[in-house]
């Protein structure tokens, strides 16, 4: 079902309103179903354009009922749908079963409002099994819940990733799971630091104001931060590069206001300038997407934009995110040249071999392959790394640059506390990589399927970090974080 929004008015408006509402409502082009009041249900379907719902129904067809309105009367305004249940008017749910077989009868699509307030029953599941009784189909009913529970619907951001596998068929039923979720699909979520990428897609109401070379606001641009809680994103100038980036959020004083702006980076990670060679070859790498369809397809606008037609993704496609479908064949119809993360390695290999795995990452690795199809013949597409040669420079692409496929209880998190501890030799792990230790290591430790496989496929062809000029990887997930306060 495509995103809907459900306005009820409740008690709003008066009748020398209604002109001036309807008409600005009209410009929305928003997928919209308005219930107002029922005095005005007329009007609304005589000059509105969007979808009208009624804001009740009685259970019962006719009678001595005073202020209700029956289906069949709501059917002769020719409206289709009709709100069910909300938990202002209704408390007996037996009665409100009564009004959802009203509605359906009269082909009514009804909104369905289910809150757990108030009521002695305590699951959503047992609230449904009362409100559907004698209901086969359902797929005519659209659910509206005043209350989500935790682990009931997926949040498309890393606050929320890891518990696709609790949907069960796209079922209201869901495993008991004590997990912070917002209840919302929302792939395209300002939340530190993407809030900057999020600025170049079309489309999006503003959620910063950048400050090009760290100039100073304008009086304007103060007035936008204050009335909407914008940020200042300051950047380098058009087309410039920064080669130390210890200061690229400063302190500013502007009419007495105190504009402090925070970026956590260690200082090893400063760039550093090389000469530039330009060989009229652009290249796009990304990395990490985690089944996050709406950033992938951001990121692939932008790619398509640029023109830009060698593309390649350093692994973890999918695996805790939501989309792993749609990114698979994102992916695939754009031709991306793709690397195994290791979660493609537990697709492809089984999770036997992972035995850090939780049973809740067990339980996602499952659900994610059910997601997937023809998984078998995508996989088939990875490499465990690839090598580019831009101009005389030997690159490495990599997900990381240990083994994934058996190197994890040690080398993954040693890496991050040590470059998170601003250690400058934190790569020198990456050494171990298809040396005389590694593979006596996995002749005496590794399962023979697994053997063989890194034996047929071993990472950067069997070459060692040093034959490469640089190697880009992914994998390890650094919290850098762009804070304004």
């Amino acid at each position: 079902m495509d995103k809907l929004i459900i306005l009820n008015h409740k008690m709003t408006l008066n009748y020398n309103e209604l002109d001036n509402y309807i008409t600005s409502i009209n410009k929305l082009n928003y997928n919209l179903i308005i219930a107002p009041s029922n005095i005005y249900l007329i009007p609304f379907v005589n000059k509105c354009r969007h979808k009208i719902a009624s804001q009740d129904i009685c259970y019962l067809e006719n009678g001595n009922n005073t202020g209700k309105v029956s289906a069949n009367q709501i059917k002769s305004l020719n409206i289709k749908y009709s709100i069910v249940g909300h938990k202002e008017k209704d408390t007996d749910l037996e009665k409100v079963n009564l009004k959802l077989k009203k509605c359906l009868n009269n082909n009514i699509t009804p909104i369905l409002c289910i809150s757990e307030n108030d009521r002695d029953i305590t699951t959503i599941n047992t609230i449904l099994e009362k409100l559907l009784k004698d209901i086969d189909d359902i797929s005519n009913i659209i659910f509206a819940y005043d209350k989500i529970k935790d682990g009931s619907f997926i949040m498309s951001s890393s606050e929320n990733m890891g518990s696709n596998f609790l949907i069960q068929n796209n079922s209201h039923k869901v495993k008991r799971f004590k997990r912070n979720q917002r209840g919302i699909i929302n792939t395209s979520k300002a939340y530190f630091n993407n809030a900057e990428a999020l600025l170049y897609r079309e489309g999006i109401k503003p959620c910063g104001i950048i400050l090009v070379g760290g100039r100073e606001p304008s009086l304007e641009e103060i007035a936008l931060h204050d009335l909407y809680n914008l940020p200042f994103i300051i950047t380098q100038n058009n087309k410039e590069r920064i080669d130390n980036v210890e200061y690229v959020f400063h302190k500013q004083n502007k009419n007495n206001k105190d504009y402090k702006k925070v970026q956590l980076i260690p200082k090893f990670f400063y760039n550093t300038k090389h000469d530039d060679i330009h060989t009229g070859r652009e290249i796009a790498i990304f990395t990490d997407i985690h089944a996050m369809y709406e950033p992938l397809q951001s990121v692939i606008e932008d790619i398509s934009k640029r023109e830009i037609n060698e593309i390649y993704s350093l692994g973890d496609d999918v695996g805790i995110g939501p989309n792993p479908n749609d990114v698979m064949q994102t992916l695939q119809n754009n031709h991306v040249n793709r690397i195994f993360g290791n979660h493609e390695q537990y697709l492809r290999l089984g999770i036997k071999y992972f035995t850090y795995l939780t049973q809740n990452a067990e339980e996602d690795v499952y659900w994610t392959k059910n997601q997937i199809d023809n998984i078998e013949q995508i996989l088939k597409f990875y490499a465990p790394t690839r090598d580019i040669l831009i101009g005389d420079k030997l690159i490495g692409l990599c997900h990381f640059a240990n083994d994934v496929r058996f190197d994890f209880n040690n080398s993954t998190w040693l890496y991050q506390s040590n470059a998170n501890n601003g250690d400058k030799d934190a790569c020198r792990q990456f050494l171990y990589t298809n040396s005389s230790q590694y593979y006596d290591y996995i002749k005496k430790n590794i399962d023979s399927k697994l053997l063989g496989d890194i034996k047929n496929y071993p990472m950067f062809d069997g070459k060692f970090v040093t034959d490469y000029d640089a190697i880009i990887q992914g994998h390890v997930h650094f919290p850098y974080v762009d804070k304004y306060g």
